[in-house]
């Protein structure tokens, strides 16, 4: 998309490329590192861009989000106490099932209008 739009922004007196990226890479939440790694790449991304653009008068913002209300969690992993025999997982077995479930950033998170207004 940004090579698409490019030649335009370049014209343009104001162009600006806005990457919406979750907080995850910032602060990541147990068992969240392989989404936090991929996230981050946008950051990055990002970070890139600014260096590259900047001196052509471009902006390159990122807005870093916390949780947002989604179906996110919705197909995630539910650890049955059956599921594994390990004496690691058996121990953390009850924390797992709630963080897998998604509940812990569903609590927390902004409802999805609310984010777009303030967008």
């Amino acid at each position: 998309m940004i090579q698409a739009f490019l030649p335009l922004l370049l014209k343009s007196t104001r162009g600006i490329i806005v990457n919406h990226t979750p907080i995850a890479p910032v602060v990541a939440p147990p068992f969240t590192g392989l989404y936090a790694t991929s996230k981050s790449s946008l950051t990055i991304l990002t970070v890139s861009l600014h260096a590259e653009l900047s001196p052509f008068g471009l902006k390159i913002v990122a807005i870093k989000s916390g949780t947002t209300q989604s179906y996110i969690s919705s197909n995630q992993l539910n650890i049955s106490p059956t599921a594994s025999k390990s004496p690691l997982y058996y121990l953390a077995r009850d924390r797992l099932n709630v963080i897998y479930s998604g509940k812990p950033f569903d609590d927390g998170a902004t409802p999805t209008m609310n984010g777009r207004k303030r967008l």
